[in-house]
């Protein structure tokens, strides 16, 4: 089975592709750079680990919700 999120890394930033999962988050997504199903942490600042793992949590419910 395929991941349903990852976050391979980059010269200048940190992408995480959570898919659908960013439209979500947009309140707390300020600030990031995103597009659609794909969010940018800058290398030079914390990486935001709640935000993060609500977001793989919500992406998990989702996934086990379906079946």
């Amino acid at each position: 089975m395929a991941p349903k999120s990852g976050m391979p890394p980059a010269l200048t930033s940190a992408s995480f592709f959570p898919g659908h999962t960013v439209a979500d988050f947009t309140e707390e997504l300020k600030g990031y750079k995103t597009a659609k199903g794909t969010v940018q942490f800058p290398h030079d600042k914390p990486l935001p680990e709640p935000l993060v793992r609500a977001m793989v949590r919500a992406r998990m419910n989702e996934n086990l919700a379906s079946g």
